[in-house]
């Protein structure tokens, strides 16, 4: 019996001898502290809790170390002597660190005079398991520490002072500080998200309680990036959601959206978008909302989600539910924020030299003998190439540089008021947004605009009146208006030529004129020929009305309510376009003298195209035509 009493004596008091005891070698310079205790941890048995909001600045204080075979506790003294840290050591191993105000002989006096307390308690959760690393504070003050591994901490406070136990996922907890000196604080789990609202189908529930596939994202997430549209801006934040922008250009950005692939066999693309709800009304364009007039944006991925929408949502349905007035005074929000575009990447074209001579050698490679072989570029116009002596009829011009901005600017403005009283609650937005080309139009003059550019004006107003005590009667009025504009010339018409055309084609617009050369080395074609072709605008308007009303009938059965929805919808286009002559001019050599030659028929063209009607449309060269059609939906 002795002897196993003296074994257990033994072997309780081992861990605390070899911990008390153990040493470290150390050789670090100009390190974090943070890597210092880390070395520590590592090295030894001993394992260190921190609260790191509270000792971050602290510990990333650099420090020198060099010891061999020091006791832990010598090393933490040199390391903590310049810092406000300060540290306990716990159940042999644990050692926590806290802030302390480092004062002087007058306030050490001081603090001797104070009312100072020494408390004890502990940290656990509801199922009274201790929290290991809670942070408790003095509110106002530095002062702190954190639980150990039984949830029980140790602090010196004066009476009145304010204790605060936090940590992360729960809520914190506050007391104040009397003639007691034993404290126990019991923390509660965060559970708010559970309480989230989402819309589902014809109605909304709480989050603990959907079953489906369904995920959900708020105005701040639409508007953490300045996007053109909301396609956009959900690319990348929602699993289960494929967002593909093919498009740079102005009004022509948006993404093309499919949710967990493709569900029905129809092979338009149109036919394969998910289906769109804005506050319970079917939508065509998700694009021309604002963002900022957006409370949540739900996506309902699998079938049991999408159910109550039978087939029109086999690829899923986007839910938009707008912002509506609140009780209480008008609350005016104001923003605006202005983006810069450019090209992520442009190729770097050969220049004429380059050109010329590779072209050259090209030419010889191609032919079977070199008896046949002419080179096109003689030595004399290499060197005028390289030397720029004669940069009319032996150009140098880099397409890019000369066509395209180096920048353009995008920007988003929105302005909206909300509120409320018992009677009527409202919301009122009005937004602008706009985005401009990348086309540098100080080049050459036409009279004319062919820009590219567009424009989207945005307004709603949500209004929810209190007829009576039972019925609730909401309208909602909303329009998007858009106007684009673009030269005659597809964007993708306009890139190919830059791409295609070599350095030493033309020289460019001389005297506001689009100048080609033929009778030396170039082809007769300029880049900048699309400015002379005119210019297209197209117009819409999409205007939405609706109407809801829900009666309660609480007087036949609790819960039971009455519903019902008018709606009216509006789109129409206006399609403008103006057909120039397209006049270019060939430059020429006469004796001395240059001399421009029209290289374009100056005499009336037709120009024929399509509305989205397939109806024909034929105008004259310099005339303007304008066609209009519509659709009318209730």
């Amino acid at each position: 019996m002795k002897r196993s009493i003296l074994l257990l004596f033994l072997l309780g008091m081992f861990p605390y001898a070899w911990g008390q005891q153990t040493n470290v070698s150390l050789n670090l310079r100009n390190v974090p502290i943070k890597s210092v205790l880390s070395q520590i941890e590592k090295s030894t048995n001993y394992y260190v809790f921190f609260y790191t909001d509270n000792l971050n600045s602290e510990l990333s204080k650099r420090v020198n170390v060099t010891v061999n075979n020091t006791p832990v506790v010598t090393v933490l003294n040199q390391i903590f002597s310049t810092t406000n840290i300060s540290y306990e050591i716990k159940n042999k191993r644990q050692v926590s660190l806290f802030l302390v105000e480092k004062s002087s002989p007058k306030s050490k006096a001081q603090a001797v005079k104070s009312n100072k307390i020494q408390i004890t308690g502990t940290v656990f959760d509801a199922n009274n398991e201790p929290l290991i690393g809670a942070s408790v504070r003095v509110l106002g003050t530095t002062i702190g520490s954190m639980a150990d591994i039984n949830g029980a901490f140790k602090l010196e406070v004066s009476p009145g002072d304010v204790l605060e136990a936090s940590y992360i996922g729960y809520n914190p907890q506050q007391v104040k500080v009397g003639s007691q000196t034993r404290f126990q604080f019991v923390l509660e789990e965060v559970a708010n998200t559970l309480d989230d609202i989402v819309v589902v189908g014809y109605s909304s529930q709480k989050k603990e309680t959907v079953t489906g596939s369904i995920s959900m994202v708020t105005t701040k997430d639409l508007l953490q990036s300045p996007q053109a549209n909301i396609s956009n801006a959900l690319g990348g934040r929602i699993p289960g959601l494929l967002s593909v922008q093919r498009s740079g250009e102005p009004g022509q950005d948006m993404s093309t959206l499919r949710i967990r692939g493709v569900g029905t066999f129809a092979s338009d693309a149109e036919s394969q978008n998910p289906l769109i709800m804005v506050d319970g009304i079917e939508v065509n364009n998700l694009n021309d909302i604002d963002p900022n007039e957006v409370e949540s944006l739900s996506i309902l991925k699998d079938a049991s989600a999408t159910a109550v929408y039978g087939v029109r949502g086999a690829n899923g349905v986007i839910l938009i539910t707008t912002k509506r007035g609140e009780l209480g005074k008008p609350k005016i929000s104001f923003s605006t924020n202005v983006a810069i575009t450019n090209f992520p990447f442009l190729p770097e074209p050969m220049n004429s030299y380059e050109y010329a001579r590779a072209y050259n050698e090209a030419q010889a490679y191609d032919y079977y003998s070199q008896l046949s072989y002419i080179p096109r570029y003689s030595e004399e116009a290499i060197e005028a190439y390289r030397t720029g002596s004669d940069p009319l009829f032996y150009p140098d011009i880099n397409w890019y540089d000369y066509m395209l901005k180096d920048f353009s600017t995008q920007t988003q403005t929105n302005f909206n008021v909300s509120g409320g009283t018992e009677r009527v609650k409202y919301f009122v937005s009005l937004g602008v947004f706009t985005q401009n080309g990348m086309l540098d139009t100080g080049i050459y003059d036409p009279g004319y605009s062919y820009q590219i550019a567009f424009r989207r004006y945005n307004m709603r107003s949500n209004f929810d009146i209190n007829v009576t005590k039972n019925l609730l009667l909401s309208l909602d009025i909303s329009n998007q208006m858009g106007n684009l504009q673009n030269p005659n010339w597809s964007t993708g018409q306009i890139m190919e030529s830059l791409n295609s055309t070599p350095s030493n084609a033309a020289p460019g617009v001389i005297d506001n004129k689009v100048v080609t050369i033929t009778d030396v080395f170039g082809s007769g074609r300029n880049p900048a020929s699309p400015y002379t072709r005119g210019w297209k605008s197209k117009y819409e308007n999409n205007l939405n009305l609706s109407g809801r009303f829900t009666y309660k009938m609480d007087y036949l059965l609790k819960g039971l309510s009455l519903r019902g929805a008018l709606s009216y919808k509006s789109y129409s286009t206006e399609t403008k376009t103006y057909n120039d002559r397209g006049i270019t001019y060939d430059l020429r050599r006469a004796g001395d003298e240059l001399i421009f030659v029209p290289s374009t028929d100056p005499g009336k063209l037709t120009y024929q195209g399509t509305n989205s009607r397939n109806i024909r449309i034929y105008s004259e060269i310099g005339a303007e035509y304008t066609g209009k059609f519509g659709e009318h939906t209730v």
